[in-house]
């Protein structure tokens, strides 16, 4: 397995530790745990709101370290 597939599980895997305290009465840590759920929330409704109304992703800024500066 990769390094960032580990990590992935790794940080799933805590995360769903988190959970289980809140289940078990630790609610203090509910507002912690809310925080990654609320911004994926976000995040998916922000994609699926622009892919329904057709805005295009903008275009890369960046040049690649190919391209010649004409300034130079």
């Amino acid at each position: 397995m990769t390094l960032r597939r580990v990590t992935t599980v790794v940080g799933l895997l805590f995360y769903l530790f988190l959970w289980l305290l809140v289940i078990n009465g630790a609610t203090s840590l509910l507002p912690i745990v809310m925080v990654p759920l609320v911004l994926y929330v976000i995040i998916v409704v922000g994609v699926a709101l622009t892919k329904f109304i057709g805005i295009k992703p903008r275009e890369s800024h960046f040049e690649s370290k190919d391209d010649e500066h004409p300034g130079s």
